[in-house]
């Protein structure tokens, strides 16, 4: 472009942004420090964004991780968090996400996981889908969890989630079983299935 003005402003073409505050809720006369790790991923569109927060007693007030986003869909914020007590023991939760606008740091906090699904890459109506029906568990009755969701898809673009809490990283795989029902109300069932993967592509063809 060709322009008399004096000042030229260039607008971020990017304005969305995925912003999570991390708060230490924690008994800060047993804690000595919380370390907490943050990470945001969007590899199709070469974003890898890493930040570390640290709290103690004399710092305790809550920070902030922002990231600009390209997908605005892809909001999934990934953290880890290490707890340092004041008799020397350490703890560390593993790798946990998070859609939410807040991260509360507890002392006997777990992991969390977030599993997004979604359909495998079709047309519903050449196929004559009507929706397809998704149901997810996890189980650890050992350290009494278990958690059951039904989603259900109508078109190829939608998306759905599976959250819950692990205790054991070596024991954190969900079981999942998906029915694919078409128009002339003929549906095709799959067994179920264990996985760990974060993102869930369920077939359809």
């Amino acid at each position: 472009m060709t322009t008399d003005q004096q000042q030229i402003i260039v607008r971020d073409p990017f304005p969305m942004k995925r912003s999570v505050d991390v708060v230490a809720a924690v008994p800060w006369d047993k804690v000595q420090s919380v370390f907490v790790d943050l990470f945001y991923d969007d590899p199709a569109n070469g974003v890898a964004v890493q930040s570390s927060l640290s709290f103690s007693k004399t710092d305790p007030a809550p920070k902030n991780f922002s990231v600009e986003l390209r997908d605005p869909n892809l909001r999934r914020v990934a953290y880890e968090v290490t707890l340092l007590f004041n008799d020397g023991k350490m703890a560390q939760i593993p790798r946990s996400f998070t859609l939410d606008a807040r991260i509360f740091v507890r002392s006997d906090m777990h992991g969390h996981k977030i599993v997004s699904i979604r359909p495998q890459a079709a047309n519903f109506e050449d196929l004559k889908i009507k929706q397809v029906v998704v149901n997810t568990k996890y189980e650890d009755l050992g350290n009494g969890l278990s958690y059951n969701s039904q989603s259900t898809i109508t078109k190829p673009g939608d998306t759905a989630s599976f959250e819950f809490d692990y205790v054991d990283p070596n024991q954190s795989k969900y079981n999942y079983q998906a029915s694919v029902q078409f128009t002339n109300g003929m549906s095709r069932d799959s067994e179920w299935q264990s996985s760990d993967a974060p993102d869930l592509v369920i077939p359809v063809t």
